[in-house]
């Protein structure tokens, strides 16, 4: 163990020099170091971790986590970041532990209540979500989230108008936030108000143009307007070969099923209609 800080604190320098122009590896290799000479240290930890979150690579950084558990004090940062890999590998009731442990040493951390509210509204704990997102934001009104997961809740209860305060209040915090911007289309949609609608729609594409629902509805917005169907053939086609869930992949086929109506292709449109038929038989076989 070097007992000299300004070593430490060299490597810390150069691996987020390294972090910061891209090259994760290099700074992997940066923080491994460091904690060989002062193994346990938790900011050392979490440089680590959080660079294995930057490669996706979320199993390691738990393995990471595990591998210094014995050494590293009880301390709430380390159990939200735990918290956040267990979330972004869809293992919610792992997440909602180390949420809840994070508050139980530190109860004012409202990123902390946002995130265990969201985790609350993915198993469809909707009353306890209420309570921690009702948190959060009394805590910190403008908390990253805290807003979209209000909104998540309002829209769930019926409530649009109060779900467009909160969506609109969270991309005033974070414009850039895609979720609240592809939530707000749905809103928009649901009170058939088709210019915002495509306007948040086009606002999420532009966030990120690989999110495949945004091409969708954009794509459904053409055809209900009979404009730029070739470019929402397109559109639909593309979206078709990212990860939907079967629930819209049957609309998608149904979708490119009107559109080849439309341009005048019966072939591929019964073909489509086939393919829609056969998800939502599926999905309906499964509920039974």
């Amino acid at each position: 163990m070097v007992d000299d800080p300004g070593v430490i604190d060299a490597y810390v320098t150069l691996g987020t020099l390294y972090s910061q122009r891209g090259r994760q590896e290099a700074a992997l290799a940066t923080y491994e170091a460091a904690l060989g000479y002062k193994p346990g240290d938790l900011s050392l930890v979490l440089l680590l971790v959080g660079t294995y979150i930057k490669l996706a690579r979320f199993d390691r950084a738990l393995q990471v986590i595990a591998d210094f558990e014995d050494m590293l004090p009880e301390d709430p940062r380390l159990y939200y970041t735990r918290g956040n890999l267990h979330r972004y590998l869809n293992e919610e009731s792992a997440a909602i532990a180390d949420y809840e442990l994070s508050l139980a040493i530190n109860p004012d951390a409202a990123p902390a209540w946002t995130a265990l509210a969201g985790m609350r509204v993915s198993v469809r704990q909707f009353a306890a979500a209420r309570e921690a997102a009702d948190r959060a934001l009394e805590i910190n009104p403008d908390v990253t989230d805290g807003n979209f997961v209000d909104g998540q809740l309002l829209q769930r209860a019926g409530d649009r108008a109060g779900a467009e305060r909160a969506y609109l209040r969270e991309l005033e915090v974070s414009p850039r936030h895609l979720r609240a911007a592809y939530s707000l289309s749905i809103v928009y949609r649901e009170l058939n108000q088709e210019p915002e609608e495509e306007r948040y729609l086009r606002l999420a594409l532009d966030i990120n143009p690989n999110f495949p629902l945004t091409h969708l509805y954009l794509a459904r917005l053409y055809l209900r307007n009979n404009q730029n169907l070739d470019a929402a053939i397109r559109m639909t086609e593309w979206a078709l070969q990212q990860a939907l869930d079967e629930r819209d992949s049957a609309f998608a086929h149904f979708l490119l099923a009107d559109l080849y109506n439309r341009t005048g292709d019966e072939s591929l449109a019964r073909e489509n209609l086939r393919r829609g038929e056969a998800i939502r038989q599926r999905l309906l076989d499964a509920q039974r």
